[in-house]
């Protein structure tokens, strides 16, 4: 039975708690006893609400259930962070069995249709609770490290499949609710160098900004430039769980800077797109080759992601402060097995022949695919190789 998985180990980091804080009472001064006998009620609580959720008898879904789950592990790791106990070794083995049993409950259900639904009827609290358990277990999905942090102990990271499951259940979930996991909003203003956009791209206005001492590039989308902007937002939110030396990185999501609006916020970089870098440098720069493989390094792991980009072309292709590619703007980024697609085509540059008369090619609409990425990076070579931009009708 699903509920006899990871509550009894909840129970179980519970009672091991309760011997961690009786030695300790123990060993205490009186002041300190009080504290110590303080924690104990607070853990006896979570263990009755527990114990209370872990009876066959009980109404909740199985995705509330997890959602439960996950709120009584938060508490619990906040309890014993409280007592610095996060390395006391019994702890330890007993919130790594509880984690790793809360991780196969979340592969087992979403792993079925029926019980998916049920994760798209969450609402409240509990579907905050549900985005921001997805949400930690993605954070973790970086397949070079085998072990990695969850909470206060490791698990093993996620397979592909599995995130790839994880990312459509949070989008889905985000969708429906209106709601984001709660990492993922950056806490704090951000300090915008000018009330004016900066800088353009194919659907958003590019404003620069700091935020906590780093200089930013805060995307808002235009609305008026597209009746699907709520889908275009949620595919910048995916951006987050995508990490690769060849991607720009993610700070999260700004919902204070624009009322009303999202911003996708990532590092500003000041050397610009790799037309910039060339008007610099000049084709000759023996860098340009090294440039061209890792682009394709970075294409190559948003591919094994199954996630298309959509809108490769010179100006999304960005320079670091140490001359390495970071491929940008996922503004038509999609799932390649999404079945909502775009009906709108990216702003200059050349495309596969498909995606401007996708008719011809037997597709009812515009229909971004990997083979379009890759004619995408073919002619973003031919452009570099021959100092030709056909999006910007330039030659360096």
């Amino acid at each position: 039975m699903f509920v006899t998985h990871f509550l009894p180990n909840l129970e179980d980091v519970m009672g091991t708690f309760a011997q961690v804080c009786c030695d300790l009472y123990d060993e205490a001064s009186s002041t300190h006893r009080q504290e110590v006998h303080m924690k104990c009620e607070q853990a006896y609580t979570i263990f009755e609400e527990i114990d209370y959720w872990s009876l066959p008898t009980t109404t909740l879904s199985r995705a509330e259930i997890l959602a439960q789950g996950y709120r009584y592990r938060l508490q619990i790791t906040e309890l014993v962070e409280s007592m610095n106990l996060s390395s006391e070794t019994r702890l330890f083995m007993a919130l790594r069995r509880a984690d790793l049993e809360m991780v196969t409950c979340l592969k087992d259900l979403i792993g079925e249709a029926s019980d998916g639904k049920l994760v798209q009827d969450l609402r409240g609290e509990d579907a905050q609770c549900f985005l921001d358990f997805i949400y930690e277990v993605l954070q973790h999905q970086d397949v070079t490290r085998p072990i990695v942090q969850f909470g206060l102990v490791t698990i093993t990271s996620p397979s592909t499949d599995f995130r790839q499951s994880l990312l459509r259940t949070a989008s889905r979930l985000a969708e429906k609710t209106r709601k984001l996991p709660s990492k993922l909003l950056i806490d704090g203003p951000i300090e915008m160098r000018s009330p004016y956009p900066e800088f353009q791209g194919s659907f958003g206005d590019i404003f620069v900004g700091s935020f906590q001492g780093d200089l930013v590039a805060v995307k808002k989308l235009r609305v008026f430039q597209t009746h699907n902007t709520e889908e275009r937002a949620k595919l910048e939110k995916a951006r987050k769980f995508f990490q690769h030396p060849y991607l720009l990185s993610f700070y999260g999501i700004d919902s204070q800077s624009f009322p009303g609006l999202l911003a996708a916020v990532s590092p500003f970089l000041r050397r610009g797109n790799i037309i910039t870098f060339l008007k610099k440098t000049g084709i000759d720069n023996p860098l340009i080759w090294g440039l061209l493989t890792e682009l394709m390094a970075g294409l190559r792991y948003l591919h094994d992601e199954s996630i298309v980009h959509g809108d490769l072309r010179p100006p999304n292709i960005l320079i670091d402060a140490n001359g390495h590619i970071k491929i940008s703007d996922f503004g038509l980024a999609n799932f390649a097995n999404s079945t909502h697609r775009s009906t709108e085509s990216t702003e200059g540059g050349a495309q596969s022949p498909e995606l401007y008369d996708f008719d011809s090619f037997g597709y009812k609409r515009y229909f971004p695919s990997k083979k379009a990425d890759v004619f995408a990076i073919g002619t973003v070579c031919w452009e570099v190789s021959h100092s030709r931009f056909l999006a910007e009708n330039l030659v360096v």
